[in-house]
């Protein structure tokens, strides 16, 4: 009865958070708009890391504003726990390295 009740209102389970649908169709769509709207070059090094709420893996992945995709099971199903910007990263450790030998 409770999922019956959720159906057309959310796609996971209120409490694990697991997909309790087959979300083939709608992670295909999301590859698609994903593969037509690549970041802009000032992103191209941003990741996140990722918790995917369907497989429990963590994993990093290449930021996209559409979605975060699981590289295990293939899901969107994820929470980001963290954005890294690659560039500032380095120039962050540029600096700090600078400050250590002086």
């Amino acid at each position: 009865l409770l999922f019956q009740n959720m159906r057309g209102h959310s796609y996971t389970c209120p409490l694990c958070k697991k997909s309790v649908e087959d979300m083939s169709e709608y992670f295909a769509l999301l590859d698609s708009a994903i593969r037509m709207q690549p970041m802009p070059p000032a992103y191209a090094a941003t990741t996140s890391n990722i918790y995917c709420q369907d497989c429990g893996k963590v994993g990093n992945v290449a930021y996209h504003f559409v979605g975060l995709k699981c590289q295990h099971c293939q899901s969107y199903n994820t929470r980001e726990l963290q954005r890294v910007d690659a560039n500032i990263m380095a120039s962050l450790w540029q600096g700090y390295n600078s400050h250590q030998s002086t």
